[in-house]
């Protein structure tokens, strides 16, 4: 059975700027980040799109899969002027975090498909930005039928718990460009993330003694 913390721990959870402001210029103002599914994702009955790796779980669908949650411990932004600029040391310090009053577990299979869902609000320096990115950690998905590719087999009504490539430190990034602007009225810049199941799970990768990896996929709506 599947324990009772499955429910979806969404809400406006207040979060405050955690490094220096790179966007170069002064003053914040608010934010607003929402979740939903990728509706047309869910209406393909089977896809392909494994790795061609042996230990690919071809053939794995969202409607094979009931829940998949994530615990997300952070949030950030990279302004556009910061691009480009590679990755490693340097790029890392120009990512804008939000700091949440405490972790917030999501499954992203029960995320609304016709609306946006508030996740988190809070400040972030003006300017433009191009990337947002979740740090997650502790994730485990639940299938609802049996699973076999190769020498696994994955049981359904079962938490396995999920490795998240870099989930803990480069985190799930998104391109995504918007505006953070003070219009004198308070009015916050909405951000919104869509979560594409059929990208996600044809990404899907399992071990012989059943550890499963895969990296959620987030695309603007």
């Amino acid at each position: 059975m599947k324990r009772m913390f499955g429910i979806v721990l969404m809400g406006a959870l207040v979060a405050t700027v955690a490094c220096s402001d790179s966007t170069g210029v002064d003053g914040t103002a608010p934010v607003e980040v929402s979740l939903r599914m990728d509706g047309s994702a869910l209406s393909a009955a089977a896809f392909g799109g494994a790795l061609s790796s042996g230990s690919a779980m071809e053939g794995v669908t969202p409607n094979q899969v009931d829940s998949l949650f994530v615990l997300v411990t952070s949030v950030s932004f990279l302004p556009v002027e910061a691009e480009g600029e590679g990755e490693g040391e340097e790029e890392e310090a120009e990512w804008i975090f939000l700091t949440l009053d405490e972790p917030i577990q999501i499954d992203l299979m029960s995320l609304p498909t016709e609306e946006d869902s508030l996740f988190v609000t809070g400040e972030l320096p003006v300017g433009d930005y191009g990337k947002i990115r979740l740090q997650v950690s502790d994730a485990s998905v639940w299938f609802n039928e049996t699973i076999a590719q190769g020498p696994a087999t994955l049981d359904p009504d079962i938490e396995h718990p999920v490795t998240v490539p870099s989930g803990s430190t480069s985190g799930i990034k998104t391109d995504l460009s918007f505006t953070v602007a003070d219009d004198g009225n308070g009015t916050p810049a909405a951000v919104s993330l869509a979560f594409d199941p059929a990208l996600t799970f044809s990404n899907l990768h399992v071990t012989g003694s059943g550890k499963v990896t895969l990296s959620p996929v987030f695309k603007t709506p």
